[in-house]
């Protein structure tokens, strides 16, 4: 799903169609806030879609995203480099855990699986409601239910 096609879901959501109260920077922040939210359930779920293999060297800088090497792996991080361990056969293939990347603009795709977007424009659509000050305690339980549905789905695929 394209950034645009996410924030037309928030727009409908939050009653801003002709786009009055809410720019499209400002829905594309609430979204990208909604996207790590969600990929921070996600990892806590261990869903697959956020993990990635690498190839690494010492020195080499870690992935973007980054979060967590998956298992035991030969290897530290300082300072945004990676160390292999003495000894270790150079390069290192290990698996990792990663954010998903935050929207640079409204044609970007959103980088989470699909059963997960809708908590993310429930998760958006109740940020941008707290702007106005709007009560959005339903929204909330929406969202929370959504996440668990995600979160279940996720274990499925284990």
């Amino acid at each position: 799903m394209l950034g645009s096609e996410l924030i037309t879901q928030v727009r409908y959501r939050v009653r801003d169609t002709g786009k009055k109260t809410y720019t499209d920077e400002e829905l594309l922040q609430y979204c990208n806030d909604a996207i790590q939210s969600v990929g921070s359930d996600l990892i806590v779920a261990k869903h697959q879609y956020l993990l990635d293999t690498g190839s690494f060297e010492t020195g080499d800088s870690v992935p973007t995203g980054w979060v967590a090497w998956c298992g035991q792996v030969p290897a530290e991080v300082y300072g945004g480099k990676i160390y292999l361990f003495s000894g270790v056969d150079s390069p290192l293939a290990a698996k990792y855990i990663r954010m998903p990347t935050p929207l640079e603009s409204t044609t970007s795709t959103v980088d989470l699986p699909t059963e997960s977007l809708s908590a993310v424009v429930s998760q958006a659509s109740v940020l941008a409601m707290n702007r106005n000050g709007l009560d959005v305690q339903q929204d909330m339980a929406i969202a929370q239910v959504a996440s668990q549905a995600a979160q279940k789905t996720s274990s499925l695929d284990r």
